[in-house]
């Protein structure tokens, strides 16, 4: 800050020195102190100050020669409103004092014969009433400044707020669109993921399409290129009309389908209104794969209405999924095709082999019988043949060689017969298990004794073989409700099979386990091993591990075929586990 001016006027010298005197006293050097003996002299006086320094206090006095005081006092708080005034006056002077009062602010008066310490007081309390309020005023000055700012700073920000709230608006929108397109792609996956049926994917895809972009009209068509048609086969439309089952030809419409068999979409308006829906704005995405192009997705609006770049990519991520569907669609049908022809041939098969086991049956029995009663004649009456009955030359002889040979040739003869018998036999057996029409007879036994008895015959195999056989009863429970007569063909079977892959001198186990849901049987032989491709496929019916028969008994590959069909007949279930050099039947009932 600048220093302080005092100004000092009077008309009288001595009055005026006395009064600077007393200013200098009272002020020291803190203010500059001018005087002027003429109030016109004072008001130019005033105005050079002003430019320079602050005038902080004028003392006047009332009655001057040129210009009344309170006249003088009125200019100075004209001009310069910050500055205090005094006026120095008579008791005789009331008039001039209450018009400087009235009309110049006047801020104190002092009798023209001033006591020293009431001046003093006056002044000095006039420099700091000056002071503060200069320090009020800069300091309201700042409040301004500092509340214009904060008034810019609350608009700027309201403006922001404002902006940020349509923002959040915008947003919002977006986010419920985005959100909105993702729940209908969501959607639609799903129905092609759970389903497949072309219609429900395809009819379904194009209403939630037409509902979340809230379109007029979407419809799917079909291509036929070997026709060049195009067939509107699925449609939802809400303000425009429909046009399901509609069928154009594409060559009458070059301008579009060229670019949906090269795999474009486009959107187009109509230049001219259609009779029926008049103008509108239209988007066609092909619905194509790696494979080709199969049909169109169309979504109809109206005009003025275009498709953005969100729309377009949820539209195109759309008919991906529809050609997705159709592929599974086309896919399933021909492996249903192939499925109910495989079906056919099965049964074709199936009759056949029923059919030739029901005739083979009868003349295989004739021809065991007539071994057997060929084998019976022959035992009875060993000499008596001669050249005559057989037609042998003359010269033939029958010597103990040609009665062996005659035995052997009578074995293998009544062998094939029998194996010939099983496999009639195996293939009725499975038809009837197939058919499930034979009812059960379950009976409960003790599985102890019940496998000691079955397991017999095989002893004496397993002996003859160099095998071992070993019978594991079980200590706990081996009580069991089930058919007898199915059990007993599904051990042997598996009693077969182990005597007929096991090697000499290995070992074959059967054991009853209590599992606590129920019993299981398990049949285990050793030396040999099955692969895990084989053991998916030796349940199939005539399939046979290749390699592996040690003793060459050779099978029709019906066997375990039939185990599996027979433990679920009896609602039980076999597995088979292999490793270590051993293989593990297990047979488990529930």
């Amino acid at each position: 800050m600048s220093k302080l001016v005092v100004i000092c006027i009077d008309d009288e010298p001595a009055i005026l020195a006395s009064l600077k005197a007393e200013m200098r006293r009272v002020l020291g050097d803190s203010c500059s102190i001018e005087t002027s003996a003429g109030n016109i002299e004072a008001i130019e006086l005033l105005a050079w100050q002003r430019g320079e320094c602050e005038v902080a206090l004028v003392l006047a006095d009332s009655i001057m020669p040129d210009v009344r005081g309170d006249e003088v006092l009125r200019y100075i708080q004209q001009r310069s409103p910050h500055t205090l005034r005094i006026i120095l006056t008579e008791q005789t002077d009331m008039a001039a004092l209450g018009n400087a009062i009235d009309h110049a602010k006047l801020h104190r008066y002092i009798a023209q014969h001033w006591n020293s310490e009431d001046l003093k007081f006056t002044v000095l309390e006039s420099i700091r009433n000056y002071l503060q309020d200069r320090k009020l005023e800069s300091q309201n000055a700042k409040l301004k400044e500092t509340n214009q700012a904060l008034e810019e700073t609350v608009k700027h920000l309201r403006q922001l707020e404002m902006e940020l709230q349509q923002s959040e608006a915008k947003l919002s929108i977006q986010l419920q669109t985005a959100y909105d397109s993702e729940a209908t792609l969501k959607q639609i996956t799903e129905k092609v993921r759970d389903s497949l049926d072309e219609n429900q994917i395809l009819q379904g895809a194009v209403e939630a399409l037409a509902q979340a972009l809230k379109v007029g009209c979407c419809n799917a068509a079909l291509f036929d290129l070997g026709q060049q048609t195009s067939t509107i086969r699925y449609e939802f439309a809400t303000s425009i009309p429909p046009s399901q089952g509609r069928v154009s030809q594409m060559a009458d419409f070059p301008e579009i389908y060229d670019q949906l068999l090269q795999g474009r979409y486009f959107q187009f308006c109509s230049l001219l209104p259609h009779p029926l829906r008049g103008q509108v704005s239209m988007l066609v995405c092909p619905i194509s794969d790696d494979k080709g192009v199969l049909g169109d997705l169309w979504l109809v609006n109206q005009v003025g209405e275009g498709f953005n770049e969100r729309e377009i990519n949820l539209v195109q991520h759309v008919a991906t999924q529809c050609a997705i569907a159709l592929r599974q669609a086309l896919l399933f049908q021909q492996s249903q095709a192939q499925v109910a022809e495989l079906e056919r041939l099965s049964h074709l098969k199936d009759d056949f082999l029923s059919t030739v086991s029901h005739e083979l049956r009868s003349p295989l029995s004739n021809i065991k019988m007539a071994i057997q009663m060929l084998e019976l004649t022959l035992e009875k009456e060993p000499c008596v043949l001669t050249h005559e009955n057989f037609n042998l030359p003359a010269s033939s002889t029958l010597n103990g060689r040609t009665f062996h040979n005659r035995s052997r040739y009578l074995q293998i003869l009544k062998d094939e017969c029998q194996r010939e018998i099983s496999l009639v036999n195996d293939l009725l057996d499975l038809a009837r298990l197939d058919a499930g029409t034979e009812a059960l007879n379950p009976i409960t036994i003790d599985l102890n004794p019940w496998l000691v008895r079955i397991s017999q015959p095989y002893y004496e195999r397993a002996i003859a073989q160099q095998q071992q056989l070993e019978i594991l009863v079980c200590q706990e429970n081996s009580i069991l409700t089930t058919d007898i007569s199915y059990l007993e063909r599904i051990v042997g079977e598996l009693l077969n099979n182990a005597c007929k892959y096991t090697p000499a001198h290995g070992l074959i186990t059967v054991e009853v386990l209590d599992e606590g849901r129920g019993q299981t049987i398990r049949v285990i032989n050793s030396g040999v091993e099955i692969s895990s491709n084989e053991r998916d496929r030796i349940f199939d019916k005539f399939y046979r591990v290749p390699k592996n028969d040690p003793w060459k008994h050779g099978g029709t590959g019906l066997g375990l075929a039939l185990v599996k069909k027979l433990t679920e007949r009896i609602n039980a279930t076999i597995e088979v586990e292999s490793a270590n050099n051993q293989t593990i039947f297990a047979v488990r009932f529930a």
